[in-house]
């Protein structure tokens, strides 16, 4: 039996085919040729589909009539044979193009056929990953002779970005970057510039997304403010569902339209194959996280520099922490601060030793939400074990040393750097190193390093300066139990000023002002 081998014929050769074909002698009219051709369902059918979805390459058609239509070509040459469709030459690929009659003929189609099978999966709209970033592309002539992809961002449907945005170029970035946008804390990426429409307002600000440890925050900033309370808008994100959204909604999908246009081996798709190779191992991914941590790319790396990520893996095995730590200080600093924390704790392993923490930590419940809340929770309850009322201050820092077992507690000399304090142990007893900033200052850095003791189990862990859910934890333990919100709201409702409660309790005015506004 004679087995028939199908040739792979490609988009020029088809083209080229089809051109000759029109060049050869009519044996009909064409009015009465058309009739004839669109008399098969499927012929109607890819005539329809190609005005409707505009596909990029004849690949591209292929793709979206697959489960329908087989074998394209006999179709596509029918309706090219007919005056319906062109074939345009753009770059490597050519483009199934409707004519004028042919747009003509597929709106007068397209109430009899339905193409419901044909276009992408309906999206669950329940889905927040999937409704909330998506990308849409500008097809233009000629755009498949670049890798330029022209488009726009679109949240939740309504805000967008401009037209103009090259969403390969996003994609590249977001790809050379994509530790440290996940693993360097309180440090926003930029996405693009994107317009906001609410209470019949339009504003325009830079579209940010920024790690904050225990989640992702993405927000719309006002152009002339850094304040977050004038953000025009900002939703919260896990960190898997912020990968889920730029992955599948943005790097994917530009990667595919790439290829569609018979564009392969581009940046993009040599960088994305390397995240999912490294997202796949458990060393590589935890060395990533911690250079990207540190700002740094996998990309651009030197050996000395890989060596010194190793070393700090190895110092500080606990991700949370590492990742916080790296995230405080720079790549050129990272190893001497880590020096200096350790020369600390180990100096002062004897008289900042804080051993009655042990039997408090046991006795608190354990709590499962993160950020300001969590620490608020925690520092009340801590109080009422102790037997605190509201009115009562804790004493500052010998307050806190006498209560909890460090009398000789001393701070340390520090440099002006986002690094405040840190934490380790000494024969399992907490060891806490805080910088000298007066008395009220030491004491607020003594109580979040005790309340960073109290949320989390890792050995050591730094106090800094940074936004993240972590340190935002230690800042409402330490307000809460060192300037308690009711006594605060009390005090000040009663006619003491603000600074003559920061007094009473040994605090800061900044703390007073926090707790005050935002539990009025």
């Amino acid at each position: 039996m004679e087995v028939r081998r199908m040739t792979k014929i490609s988009g020029d050769n088809l083209r080229a085919s089809l051109l000759n074909r029109l060049a050869g002698p009519r044996a009909m009219n064409r009015e009465a040729e058309r009739i004839e051709v669109l008399a098969g369902a499927r012929t109607r059918e890819l005539l329809v589909a190609i005005a409707q979805f505009r596909p990029r390459s004849i690949s591209e058609l292929s793709a979206i009539v697959e489960r329908h239509q087989p074998n394209v070509s006999r179709g596509l040459n029918a309706l090219v044979r007919t005056g319906l469709v062109t074939l345009e030459a753009d770059g490597r690929a050519s483009v199934p193009t409707p004519t004028e009659d042919g747009l003509r003929k597929a709106a007068e189609l397209a109430e009899s056929v339905d193409l419901s099978d044909f276009a992408p999966p309906e999206e669950n709209e329940d889905d927040k990953v999937t409704r909330l970033l998506k990308i849409e592309t500008s097809t233009r002539p000629g755009d498949l002779q670049t890798d330029a992809v022209l488009g726009r961002l679109v949240l939740f449907g309504q805000h967008r970005s401009d037209e103009g945005v090259d969403l390969n170029e996003l994609s590249v970035r977001l790809l050379k970057n994509w530790w440290r946008i996940f693993c360097r804390y309180d440090d926003p990426f930029r996405l693009c510039t994107l317009t906001i429409r609410a209470n019949e307002e339009t504003r325009a600000g830079p579209l940010l997304l920024k790690a904050l440890g225990s989640h992702m925050q993405l927000y719309v900033r006002r152009s002339e403010s850094i304040d977050p309370a004038d953000n025009l808008f900002s939703t919260d994100l896990s960190e898997r569902s912020a990968e889920e959204i730029l992955l599948d909604r943005v790097v994917r999908p530009v990667a595919a339209y790439l290829e569609r246009g018979r564009r392969f081996d581009r940046p993009i798709h040599s960088l994305l194959s390397r995240l999912e190779d490294v997202m796949s191992s458990k060393r590589e991914r935890a060395f990533a996280r911690t250079a990207g941590g540190l700002g740094l790319s996998l990309h651009d790396m030197s050996d000395a520099c890989a060596d010194a990520i190793t070393r700090l893996i190895d110092a500080l095995p606990d991700e949370s922490a590492r990742l916080e730590f790296a995230s405080s200080t720079l790549p050129e600093a990272f190893e001497e601060n880590l020096a200096w924390a350790h020369g600390e704790l180990k100096a002062r392993q004897e008289t900042n030793r804080f051993d009655g923490l042990r039997g408090w930590k046991t006795r608190l419940k354990v709590r499962r939400e993160w950020g300001w809340p969590a620490g608020k929770a925690r520092a009340e309850e801590l109080r009422r074990l102790l037997k605190l009322g509201d009115d009562q201050a804790i004493g500052g820092v010998e307050g806190l040393c006498r209560r909890f077992g460090a009398e000789d507690f001393t701070a340390s000399a520090m440099s002006d750097d986002p690094l405040r304090g840190y934490r380790g142990r000494k024969n399992e007893a907490p060891v806490m190193v805080v910088r000298e900033s007066g008395h009220a200052g030491t004491a607020f850095l003594l109580a979040r390093a005790i309340g960073d003791y109290l949320a989390y189990d890792d050995r050591e862990a730094p106090i800094s300066e940074l936004f993240t859910d972590r340190q935002a934890m230690g800042r409402a333990f330490a307000a809460e139990l060192l300037a308690p919100a009711e006594g605060v709201i009390n005090m000040i409702q009663e006619g003491q000023t603000q600074m003559a409660v920061a007094r009473h309790y040994g605090v800061d005015l900044p703390v007073v002002r926090h707790q005050y506004s935002n539990h009025v």
